[in-house]
């Protein structure tokens, strides 16, 4: 499959109001157990990291959802959003993906080949370890 299907029906999950703030409200009592909140939200001289109120912004995406305007379209641009403030934690130990998020993955370090069958027409391009595996079954990575 494409990215771009992938992540296009990614983000054709329309964004229910009541359940993203309740998502927060449920994420809340988790994240109260990080033993860093102090230190994130009042860093102490030298600390490597901006400060960051972690509460602060769940309230800001609460009272976001709560208005007339809501600037993200989908779940998807709302669960990406909630991410970035949990990313501003900056805490290996602190973390969770929602199931959305990570329905997709991309896998890095994938090798990739592009071969062309002739020599003349322009090559095809495959995953390098499907090719060695399977070559009777070559099926172009950018083909649908």
């Amino acid at each position: 499959m494409k990215p771009s299907v992938a992540f296009a029906c990614l983000k054709s999950i329309p964004l229910d109001r009541d359940k993203a703030l309740g998502q927060i409200q449920a994420l809340r009592p988790f994240f109260e157990w990080q033993s860093t909140l102090d230190y994130n939200k009042k860093p102490p001289r030298g600390y490597l990291s901006e400060g960051i109120d972690l509460f602060r912004g769940l309230d800001e995406l609460e009272e976001i959802l709560r208005a007339d305007f809501v600037p993200w379209p989908s779940l998807f641009d709302f669960l990406a959003e909630l991410q970035t403030v949990k990313g501003r934690v900056r805490d290996g130990h602190f973390g969770s993906v929602p199931l959305l998020l990570g329905l997709v993955t991309l896998q890095p370090g994938v090798e990739f080949v592009s071969i062309s069958q002739d020599g003349e027409v322009l090559p095809e391009i495959f995953l390098y370890g499907m090719f060695l595996a399977h070559p009777h079954q070559r099926q172009s990575v950018c083909s649908s």
